[in-house]
């Protein structure tokens, strides 16, 4: 879907039904006057931001571990918190917050949003770790094709660009917001599990206010159904004032500043987003809703799968001494969350079952009919292809299946033969460490012991 999504076309997404003094104070709050990207206001902390980026990850492409500088330690990684969760109650929140981003996002592909309180200490820090490293463990322990590569690259600079928006006093002024959408190129779509009956846009919202920082997260609907053409490149368009190319990566490019004010959230860039359409809600052809009303709805609902994120956590951590890289860390999140999801979904009748692909759909349909009449057995048979047919998952890395070299098993990971130039793709440090390699890739240091594994 090549060409820029103008202001002029696209009419059937233009509102019939809003009144005059909704367009009024919309065009108020979300000009081109009162939106702006931060390159041009701060050009100077943009401009910071990309050579720190370049003295991080190296000037050189991304596509070679030995070409940039070698992420310190993996003191930031899932596998480190999950091991020091027995004894630090900050290790034990890093994990939790994991796995709720995760189930929050296997769950709500669209019309949900969600809160992280960050800290601020000359970094952005969640939970005890600096945000840019979090970014960086992408580039350590993923195999990315060249889309993501640059979408991981821009995520990155985003990041250091919004620390150094907070170091000139902007987010006083001003919050933050990004847009993420869905990429055009189908196979990077398959590839790395992008829920495409929806196409949804993820909007992050970063507020300040005295020393508090938070993001703020919303998805949003790319198009109203399955079959149809997607609107988020116009209705972004309209809302920042500017014509967007339906382009892999350049919307996620932009980091838009909008004056701060009271009470301010996500959910006002929401409904505007949705003004620019009419008769849509969180981009979906649903009733339209008070925002500020869901925005404590979607609160409690992250709330109330709090048995979900425990479920997880136990099993995690039950298995934890098993684990020997990182990138098994996140298989296995990937895995057990997936399984209580489902398991979930049995009874919970608003988790839409599409989420989990077509097939495990109808078994988890299945199980619900059969819970219903009350025969247990077909319910665990339902459940169990289900769980096995899933293909549902959160963040897209977490999908991108066989690019690894790694295959699940009922206990967790097992090893695969599978070579790329290099060699293995799975071999020892010399303590016997276990590492994990991407495809195409090779690490400098062992992923447990942080032993260097150059040749």
């Amino acid at each position: 879907m090549a060409g820029a999504a103008t202001l002029e076309t696209n009419t059937q997404f233009k509102s019939d039904h809003l009144t005059s003094e909704y367009f009024e104070n919309f065009e108020r709050q979300f000009s081109p006057i009162g939106v702006s990207e931060a390159i041009n206001l701060y050009p100077e902390a943009y401009e910071r931001a990309e050579g720190q980026l370049k003295r991080q990850i190296g000037s050189v492409a991304l596509r070679g571990f030995q070409d940039m500088e070698p992420v310190p330690n993996d003191s930031d990684t899932l596998l480190t918190a999950l091991k020091d969760a027995k004894t630090s109650d900050e290790a034990l929140k890093s994990v939790k917050l994991n796995i709720s981003t995760d189930v929050a996002e296997r769950l709500f592909k669209t019309g949900h949003q969600t809160i992280v309180p960050l800290e601020w200490d000359w970094k952005i820090v969640q939970n005890g770790r600096p945000l840019i490293e979090i970014n960086r463990n992408t580039f350590s322990f993923m195999d990315l094709n060249d889309v993501m590569a640059e979408r991981t690259k821009i995520e990155c600079r985003n990041t250091l660009l919004f620390e150094e928006l907070i170091k000139d006093g902007a987010l006083d002024l001003y919050d933050a917001v990004v847009f993420s959408n869905t990429p055009i190129d189908l196979k990077t779509r398959e590839d790395y599990g992008f829920f495409t009956d929806t196409d949804s846009v993820s909007i992050q919202f970063l507020t300040k206010n005295d020393q508090k920082l938070q993001m703020e997260t919303a998805m949003v609907a790319g198009k109203v159904a399955p079959d149809s053409e997607r609107h988020d490149f116009y209705a972004i368009s309209k809302l920042i004032g500017q014509e967007i190319n339906e382009s892999d990566n350049e919307l996620l490019n932009k980091v838009m500043l909008i004056p701060k004010k009271a009470g301010q959230g996500v959910q006002n860039i929401v409904e505007a987003y949705d003004a620019t359409l009419g008769e849509v809600f969180y981009g979906e052809k649903k009733p339209i809703q008070d925002y500020e009303i869901y925005r404590e709805v979607c609160a409690k609902r992250t709330t109330d799968f709090e048995d979900i994120v425990e479920n997880v956590l136990q099993d995690l951590l039950a298995r934890v001494d098993s684990l020997e890289s990182p990138y098994q860390a996140i298989e296995l999140l990937d895995k057990l969350s997936d399984k209580h999801c489902v398991n979930a979904a049995i009874s919970r009748q608003e988790i839409d079952t599409r989420v989990f692909g077509a097939e495990a759909a109808s078994h988890i349909e299945e199980a619900r009919f059969f819970q219903r009449i009350g025969d247990e057995h077909r319910v665990a048979m339902s459940i169990e292809k289900a769980v096995e047919t899933s293909t549902g998952g959160s963040c897209p890395f977490s999908r991108a299946k066989g690019l690894f070299g790694v295959e699940q098993s009922e206990d967790g990971l097992k090893s695969s033969t599978a070579e790329d130039k290099y060699g293995s793709l799975q071999f020892k440090c010399k303590k016997g460490h276990s590492n994990t390699r991407p495809r195409g890739k090779l690490i400098e240091k062992c992923q447990v012991c942080n032993m260097s594994v150059r040749c």
